[in-house]
């Protein structure tokens, strides 16, 4: 085979690979449809929501957050209390739903996972949705972000290693500062 005809196949193999996502995609990472369920606050403190895409508007559950750009966002049906009895999608888009961010169809076999970083502190919507329109049940979705709870609810945050360092410095000086002073009286 020439090389020629090595470079027609391989742009009709890329070409069919790129339509065939883009159509699986489509049902997947769908935009969120307007029903929106109580707003989410993924923080430090890890947390979950219990919900069922059966019966729902369009087969699909969505979520608004807040995020602030550079934090890390996790949200997840495979851990931390995340499951699903189905198989699931997420996709997290802007606000109005036009502009997706990014999306999951099968991280630990059928359920879905998304480790994010918000690009810009903005408003987002999470789709909780499946594979195609016959794929519907229930879950519980975890979700966590590595930044501090809005209000400060969910506890104090943890403080971070270097932190406790200072802390244990601290700590230490005292000792040694009440030891002498201790015999000096």
């Amino acid at each position: 085979m020439s090389n020629r005809v090595l470079v027609r196949f391989a742009v009709v193999v890329i070409a069919c690979m790129l339509t065939t996502s883009s159509t699986w995609a489509q049902g997947t990472c769908a935009n969120p449809g307007s029903p929106r369920e109580a707003a989410i606050d993924p923080c430090t403190t890890p947390d979950t929501v219990a919900g069922s895409t059966s019966g729902a508007p369009r087969l699909e559950r969505n979520y608004d957050f807040n995020a602030q750009a550079g934090g890390n966002y996790t949200f997840t049906f495979c851990s931390g209390g995340g499951t699903a009895t189905y198989d699931t999608a997420l996709s997290i888009w802007n606000q109005s739903g036009t502009t997706l961010q990014v999306c999951n169809d099968d991280f630990c076999g059928l359920r879905s996972e998304l480790n994010w970083v918000a690009p810009t502190t903005a408003t987002y919507t999470l789709r909780v949705g499946g594979f195609s329109t016959s794929s519907q049940g229930s879950y519980t979705l975890a979700y966590s972000s590595d930044i501090a709870c809005a209000g400060g609810g969910g506890g104090p945050a943890v403080p971070a290693s270097s932190t406790w360092s200072l802390i244990a410095a601290a700590a230490l000086i005292m000792l040694v500062a009440a030891g002498r002073l201790g015999r000096s009286s």
